[in-house]
């Protein structure tokens, strides 16, 4: 081993470091343990939420018109409230779909829009549009996280509708505690 050169050579600075905890590696093994601890300690003293809300920065503008066709549908409706809503503030991107006797405009806004204000800013715009008679008045929607369940069940069996529901209420019980 005295023949290796590398070994006669002056440490530098990570060298000393490096000596240093290898001579104490029961140093080591307790920094380790402690900073797993702490670890921990800050995971457990978090706060957590089962449903945080996280907010979406979009708004759903519905519309039906009963009996319309698509062109109908399109042209008195969808393209009216596209036209209408195109000076709302934090207004990025509008997506529209159409069908037969309904519309729905998908309205994606900036991040860091006050949705309520934004929401009360369409609402105002719709509001204003005169549409031709038969349309319904458009719903303006803004979607909640706290709104979409995380869970879809179906029961079926060879019971009848009141049993079933006894287990439904007992099984939503079980997992809402």
């Amino acid at each position: 081993m005295k023949d290796i050169p590398e070994l006669k050579q002056e440490k530098n600075f990570l060298g000393k470091i490096s000596s240093w905890l290898i001579d104490r590696y029961r140093v080591v093994y307790l920094m380790i343990i402690l900073i797993i601890g702490a670890g921990l300690f800050s995971y457990n003293q978090m706060p957590k939420e089962s449903f945080p809300d996280i907010e979406i920065n979009y708004l759903f503008v519905t519309t039906i018109y009963p009996g319309a066709s698509v062109q109908d549908v399109e042209s008195l409706v969808t393209d009216v409230v596209e036209s209408a809503i195109e000076g709302v503030e934090g207004l990025d991107k509008a997506t529209s779909t159409t069908g037969a006797g309904y519309s729905q405009v998908i309205l994606e806004f900036e991040e860091n829009t006050d949705m309520n204000k934004a929401k009360l800013d369409v609402q105002t715009v719709i509001n204003d549009i005169r549409f031709t008679d038969g349309v319904m008045d458009p719903n303006v929607i803004q979607m909640e996280t706290g709104e979409i369940p995380i869970m879809n069940f179906t029961l079926t069996g060879d019971y009848n509708l009141v049993e079933i529901d006894g287990y439904a209420e007992t099984l939503q019980s079980e997992f809402s505690a």
